[in-house]
């Protein structure tokens, strides 16, 4: 789980400046004649680097969002999954910033880097910075020469904040009492088939989500995914059935899935571009830090306080956080009437979101394997390094996520995306050596770094490359890989250790996580290509 201030809703369109003036704001104007159009050595790439605007706005679908990497980042163009402009459009990127250039944009340098202020936020609108150049704004070229960079932590992604929080706690806190439930019930694999249903909801839910998002908006997508995930929860000991339990979890799984493909969009929207892998890192150590502490927990309130208390709990979380929901911005960007939305198929379809969303699925299965079987590879007996590796590798993640968010901000998040496929690979491999605590510490650590840096680079990359209209598309993409990628991760490996043993089996799926090297590679070296 990573990972931006605007006011699609409350804002007075009328006030809002001319969409094809690319001047400063009116209360910042000099009386004089209207400018030329600023070039592409002089355009403030803050002007193209916030999401599009809200409803009614007059960007049109084809333009992107985000500014492409810096120059010798080795990053594509800013690209759309089938809505960014052709090459040779006249769209060309602007030299002095990176970003790509839109000749009506009109969005207001100094004040909507982000997304335009909500209502209520209290944040003044800095005149002064309309008419800064390049240098200032904070992004890969102007980054640590003390230039002014954009406020990343607003009141609205502090409000997102605490819908994350009440989502994974909610999620968490069940996610092993839930299955312990079901064994009680009596039912043959009941454990099994209660989170089975559970994951089977939530990758079906994420596919789902952008459409749902594209027709409906943030803010009512975000609110019954936490109504979904948390209401069931109230009633799950209302019977031991396991048609029951299933049907909860099922429920308990769109709801889930709309919380983080809605919220996840909606968070992207909240990052200034030029801050974002740092934001998403910041997103993502308010979804991990619940789960680190619900997941044990939960066990332990059911065990001493019963199943219904721990339910209850776990729905009253999340239902809580709906509270802030109102206060979220509730539209995505209409842009050329409804074409704007972009579909999941279309994503897979394109390349430029498809490769960094293989190669962190590749990633993902790590953890699959690690998570279930780790356990089961030391010697018996080891319950020590099994706790303290179990630590160390989300701990490890949790780093090099943040390390990797400041990074990408800086230099580009393309060059992280192949160093995070290596370690992730060769953590796994030095793991193999079950027999020694150095190594298996040494490995899940590796892997921890690896894993965390893909995570982030991948999702602000894939980001950065669609019109805010595709941030839906997106989420659901990197979840699904996410997803998919730890569940196929677990039943392959444990197909294969069955024949192999387990440290054959992590050296052998350490060299088959090599094949995203493809893809990875492939990304670097492919050019711009607008998919239609």
């Amino acid at each position: 789980m990573t990972t931006t201030t605007r006011a699609s809703d409350a804002a007075d369109p009328a006030a809002q400046p001319d969409a094809d003036d690319p001047s400063e704001p009116a209360t910042c104007r000099e009386p004089t004649p209207a400018p030329e159009p600023a070039s592409a050595s002089d355009r403030d790439p803050r002007l193209d680097s916030g999401p599009a605007q809200g409803p009614g706005s007059d960007r049109e679908a084809g333009l992107t969002s985000a500014p492409a990497e810096r120059p010798g980042s080795g990053e594509e163009p800013a690209l759309a999954t089938g809505l960014a402009p052709e090459p040779g459009s006249g769209k060309e990127g602007n030299p002095a910033s990176g970003s790509a250039q839109e000749p009506a944009s009109g969005r207001e340098a100094g004040a909507d880097s982000g997304p335009a202020q909500g209502g209520g936020s209290g944040q003044a609108r800095d005149c002064s910075s309309a008419a800064r150049g390049p240098a200032a704004t904070g992004s890969g070229a102007g980054a640590g020469s003390g230039d002014v960079r954009p406020t990343l932590v607003t009141r609205e992604l502090l409000l997102r904040c605490a819908t994350i929080v009440g989502a994974s706690a909610s999620f968490f806190l069940l996610l092993s009492v839930v299955p312990l439930y079901a064994e009680r019930s009596g039912a043959s694999g009941g454990a099994g088939l209660a989170s089975g249903t559970l994951m089977l909801a939530t990758v079906c839910g994420e596919l789902a989500t952008p459409r749902l998002v594209a027709r409906y908006g943030y803010r009512r997508a975000l609110a019954a995914g936490l109504v979904l995930l948390g209401a069931p929860a109230l009633v799950l000991t209302a019977s031991d059935g396991m048609a029951w339990i299933a049907a909860v979890c099922f429920v308990r799984g769109v709801g889930f899935a709309l919380t983080i493909v809605a919220g996840g969009a909606l968070t992207a929207t909240l990052i200034p571009a030029e801050r974002r892998g740092e934001g998403l890192a910041l997103a993502g150590a308010m979804e991990g830090v619940p789960s680190f502490i619900a997941l044990p927990l939960g066990v332990w309130f059911a065990a001493h306080v019963g199943y219904t208390a721990v339910c209850v709990a776990g729905g009253l979380l999340a239902l809580a956080a709906v509270a802030v929901v109102p206060a979220l911005p509730g539209h995505a960007p209409a842009g050329d009437g409804h074409k704007a939305a972009v579909g999941v198929l279309a994503g897979f379809r394109t390349g430029a979101l498809a490769r960094p969303t293989a190669v962190f699925a590749t990633t993902a299965l790590g953890v699959g394997i690690i998570v279930t079987f780790l356990p089961l590879a030391v010697p018996s007996g080891a319950t020590g390094l099994v706790a303290a590796a179990l630590f160390v590798q989300p701990a490890a993640s949790t780093a090099a996520n943040w390390f990797a968010g400041r990074s990408g901000d800086r230099h580009g998040s393309q060059r992280l995306v192949l160093p995070a496929l290596l370690l992730s690979a060769s953590g796994l491999l030095l793991t193999a050596l079950t027999g020694s605590a150095v190594a298996v510490l040494t490995g899940v650590a590796l892997f921890g770094v690896g894993f965390g840096m893909a995570q982030n680079a991948t999702l602000a990359l894939m980001y950065a490359r669609v019109p805010e209209s595709g941030y839906g598309t997106v989420s659901a993409l990197w979840n699904s890989a996410y997803d998919a990628g730890m569940g196929f991760g677990a039943l392959g490996y444990g197909a294969l250790a069955a024949a192999t043993g387990y440290p054959l089996a992590f050296t052998l799926t350490a060299g088959l996580m090599l094949i995203a090297l493809v893809p990875a590679l492939g990304d670097r070296r492919r050019p711009s290509v607008a998919a239609r």
